[in-house]
């Protein structure tokens, strides 16, 4: 299953192909978001996974969780190229990083589909799970560097390294798309929003402590922010590795994104103002999943692991486990109290 990019509740896709304009010209400038983003499909069976370990509900497994799984790995099976070294790899695709189109093994993409079809193994999408095994072990995963970075995609690391003040300054309209065939963005290292960076904050158990900072420090100066959901996924790797002042400044980013003047209010033509949702699910997850450090078992089993900046001296929490509702209280100082309600 290759879900939608964009639709309506039809799940029928509904994104353009052209979905910005070369604002001086009026050039329809075609995109790709709709047919290389595969992520997408990822994306979901990590959801339904997170549904049935927070909730305990197993019964949507068999009614149409499983179906699910299983196409969304043959999805994943269908559409990898086996290369010379005996990989497979994920070519021609894009990863949340919508500046660099039509790459090839993004590293979110790939990691993330990996990620789906352990799911799909684990929860015996079908009877025979062992052509997802073969697969998932000779599925290409980037690794990191000599200084722990992992490569966003293949070539990334030879392109343009550049600030984003000297980027910016070669803009010829300031609603100019950065990305696409002609973006000032493209030939360059500079990254439209968090890519890896949002993978080791979605999978935290993938890599150690030192290769979420390696990967931090090194995508935050490239990182141009251009989407509102962005900061979120900074708030919460940073918290994390123990950046609380800039993760709390992503934070607040992130949760005023629609109540203050945004830097940039088109992107090729586009206006990208208005009310961005999902960006506000995203300061939730920063506030529960990273200051607060909700952390959750492969069973289900919820723990708390804080890490407050000093502007935040206690958080209350209320959530649901296994359709319990319970209220986690969190003070400055390593303080947890978790109450059944």
């Amino acid at each position: 299953a290759f879900y939608a990019w964009e639709s309506q509740e039809d799940g029928i896709e509904r994104c353009s192909k052209f979905n910005v304009t070369d604002p001086i010209t009026g050039e329809k400038i075609r995109t790709y978001f709709n047919e290389k983003q595969i992520h997408i499909s990822a994306d979901i069976a990590y959801a339904l996974d997170r549904y049935i370990r927070l909730s305990g509900d197993k019964k949507i497994l068999e009614e149409g969780g499983k179906e699910l799984l299983k196409e969304v790995a043959d999805f994943y099976l269908s559409y990898a190229t086996r290369e010379k070294d005996g990989l497979w790899h994920l070519k021609d695709v894009i990863g949340p990083d919508e500046y660099h189109e039509r790459v090839d093994d993004n590293a979110f993409t790939n990691y993330m589909a990996a990620h789906a079809l352990s799911l799909a193994i684990r929860y015996k999408a079908r009877e025979d799970v062992a052509s997802y095994e073969r697969f998932l072990s000779k599925l290409y995963l980037p690794k990191p560097n000599a200084n722990g970075v992992i490569e966003q995609f293949e070539g990334y690391f030879k392109k343009e390294d550049v600030s984003l003040s000297e980027l910016r300054s070669r803009l010829r309209d300031p609603r100019d798309y950065w990305g696409g065939p002609k973006g000032i963005a493209t030939p360059t290292q500079v990254i439209k929003q968090a890519d890896v960076v949002a993978l080791l904050a979605l999978l935290p158990d993938l890599f150690p402590l030192s290769v979420k900072k390696a990967n931090y420090l090194y995508y935050f100066p490239r990182t141009e922010h251009g989407s509102s959901l962005s900061a979120s996924m900074y708030a919460l790797l940073g918290s994390e590795i123990g950046e609380l002042e800039t993760a709390y400044d992503f934070f607040s980013k992130s949760a005023s994104t629609d109540l203050v003047k945004p830097k940039k209010e088109f992107a090729g033509g586009v206006y990208i103002g208005g009310s961005h949702v999902a960006s506000y699910g995203g300061t939730y997850l920063s506030l529960v999943y990273g200051f607060a450090g909700l952390s959750l078992s492969k069973n289900g089993k919820i723990a708390f692991f804080p890490h407050l900046p000093k502007e935040i001296s206690s958080l209350s929490i209320p959530y649901f486990e296994k359709g319990k509702k319970k209220v986690v209280t969190i003070k400055r100082g390593g303080s947890i109290l978790m109450e059944e309600k």
